[in-house]
């Protein structure tokens, strides 16, 4: 968890950074509707870096744990889903990568799908 936060902290932060300097930019256009709007979006870009992308989404991974990463079992079941093959990650993956995914993309740890 720490580890993807730290791979990815500062690709979401200048990302959002530069969004964030680009509705600021906008919000001196002379036009109150115009400063209005980029206002409001350079504060929600501000929120979605802090509190969605930093605080809520990684504290929702630790707490479902296995469970964040499984597709649910109705939307396994709906038609035109393809399951993935073992190989589908590529050449370049591991066999150890390959064959974790074997339970499917609806799998989740201790339950039996339909």
């Amino acid at each position: 968890m720490i580890d993807g936060i730290s791979r990815t902290g500062r690709l979401v932060a200048s990302g959002a950074l530069i969004l964030f300097l680009a509705f600021v930019a906008l919000a001196t256009v002379p036009a109150v509707e115009v400063e209005i709007l980029a206002t409001a979006l350079a504060l929600g870009i501000v929120v979605d870096a802090l509190v969605v992308r930093a605080l809520l989404a990684p504290v929702l991974v630790v707490l479902l744990g296995e469970r964040s990463w499984a597709l649910p079992c109705p939307l396994a079941d709906a038609p035109g889903f393809v399951e993935p093959e073992a190989g589908w990650l590529g050449q370049g993956a591991s066999p150890e990568v390959a064959s974790e995914g074997s339970g499917g993309a609806g799998s989740v740890p201790g339950r039996a799908r339909k």
